[in-house]
């Protein structure tokens, strides 16, 4: 009785590849947590602003609404990408 070898780039014949999504999930994961990074320097860059600028405390908290706004406005524009998209197809 012969035994048959494999090789990493071989798989045996009577398994097939599964296509996966990983890539796409690592993706999102390393997105996540550059946003939560991001969100996380606020703390710091305010008062840095605050500081350098000469702001004072109503004008540093317009940095954080600013900011906010931001974050809802590109979220709003991916959104619509997406929906002219769909309407493409």
């Amino acid at each position: 009785m012969a035994t048959q070898t494999y090789t990493a780039t071989q798989p045996p014949a009577s398994k097939s590849l599964i296509p996966t999504n990983y890539g796409a999930l690592g993706t999102l994961v390393t997105v996540f947590f550059f946003w939560g990074f991001i969100a996380a320097g606020n703390s710091i860059f305010i008062p840095f602003c605050k500081n350098y600028f000469h702001l004072d405390q109503f004008q540093s908290q317009l940095v954080i609404v600013e900011d906010l706004f931001n974050k809802i406005r590109s979220e709003y524009d991916d959104a619509e990408e997406e929906i002219v998209e769909e309407e493409v197809e």
